[in-house]
């Protein structure tokens, strides 16, 4: 069978689809050098914590800053490309070729977390380990954490519901830490949940004089997490990088990284989980006053 004579136009046509799969696979193949650096950057930051060598802060605050400015570039790079193709100013993009961008520019919007992370670190240890207190309107915090990650939402078609008290008092504790902990758990729901799936987020005052605090409760709906993973991620200290937690969103690094911040904030976190409904993370935190 002698297969039809393409004219000029969808020659170019082609060229440019060529051309731009090509540019996607580039770019896939950058995120996962990306993805990889953040796995070891974290893991570093995990050990130095555990080690604690008041000794070691200079240094390790030199090589939080030089993860920070290897890591930027190359990701603000991503996030142009992607707005770029998302644009069509190089193409018309098909509906596969649209999702599969928007995953990678997503992913580029978890990764700023983690080097969010880095950047907070990098101050930490240049301070030696002192933490700041900053008075915290939780509402805010949330609002913006949410705003950040409403592409993930957005993605997955996710139905959000957000249930927060009219009195929720404003209280002192280190902002970073607090913002970092929202974001983990908030973006655990939104990878954790399914296609079309739905996230809760309650929040709620306990003002009984004896323990004022405030409880963050987000379920997300999907496979839940078993009895027995959610015990193995609570009770180790170094994560296991090789196996995934199923119905578990984030990474068990990112999971030991937020398990840390909640003890930084004398708070506490439970989870909560159904094999047939999904799954809780309850955040309580203590009320300190200004």
């Amino acid at each position: 069978m002698i297969s039809p004579k393409l004219n000029s136009n969808e020659q170019r046509s082609i060229s440019e689809l060529n051309h731009l799969e090509a540019e996607l696979r580039t770019t896939l193949e950058q995120n996962a050098r990306l993805q990889n650096a953040l796995a070891d950057a974290n893991m570093r930051i995990l050990a130095m914590q555990n080690m604690q060598q008041p000794s070691a802060g200079i240094t390790g605050a030199e090589v939080y800053r030089t993860l920070i400015s290897e890591l930027d570039q190359p990701l603000t790079t991503i996030n142009g490309f992607c707005d770029i193709l998302l644009l069509e100013s190089v193409g018309i993009l098909g509906s596969l070729q649209r999702k599969f961008i928007e995953r990678i520019q997503h992913s580029a919007q978890s990764m700023h977390i983690m080097i969010n992370d880095l950047s907070r670190y990098a101050g930490r240890e240049i301070s030696h380990g002192q933490v700041s207190s900053d008075l915290i309107n939780l509402t805010d915090v949330i609002n913006s954490t949410l705003n950040t990650l409403s592409g993930s939402f957005l993605e997955k078609q996710i139905t959000l519901a957000f249930d927060m008290d009219d009195t929720i008092p404003s209280f002192v504790a280190d902002r970073q830490d607090i913002e970092q902990v929202i974001q983990l758990i908030l973006l655990n729901a939104a990878k954790a949940a399914p296609e079309e799936g739905f996230v809760q987020l309650t929040v709620k005052s306990d003002l009984d004089i004896r323990n004022k605090s405030i409880s963050m409760n987000v379920f997300n709906s999907g496979t839940g997490i078993k009895e027995i993973d959610i015990t193995r991620i609570f009770s180790t200290m170094v994560p296991d990088t090789e196996n995934h937690v199923n119905g578990l969103g984030i990474s068990q690094k990112e999971f030991s990284i937020l398990k840390m911040l909640v003890e930084e904030l004398d708070s506490s976190l439970n989870v909560i989980s159904d094999p047939n409904e999904g799954t809780s993370f309850i955040l309580k935190i203590p009320l300190r006053q200004a």
